[in-house]
């Protein structure tokens, strides 16, 4: 009886495929940035020696591969 139904449900399942996209992997955003980073702060982008804005926050991201800059955020550059 077990085995029936293992066939019964392995049959059932063919052709169906589950794929994981992180949001985080299409965020949008510019520059990674500290947790303690607020829209409005002023960053010096120690990477490419420009100081702007931060505009807005999008969250932890796995484009941030720094632990000390988890968040990804839309910064305006001068």
């Amino acid at each position: 009886m077990r085995i029936c139904v293992a066939v019964l449900l392995s049959i059932g399942l063919q052709g169906c495929f589950f794929f994981y996209i992180p949001g985080s992997a299409f965020a949008s955003g510019n520059t990674c940035v500290s947790d303690s980073a607020y829209v409005g702060l002023k960053i010096n982008n120690k990477q490419n020696g420009k100081s702007g804005t931060v505009k807005e926050l999008h969250g932890r991201s796995n484009r941030c591969q720094s632990g000390e800059l988890p968040i990804v955020a839309t910064v305006e550059y001068d």
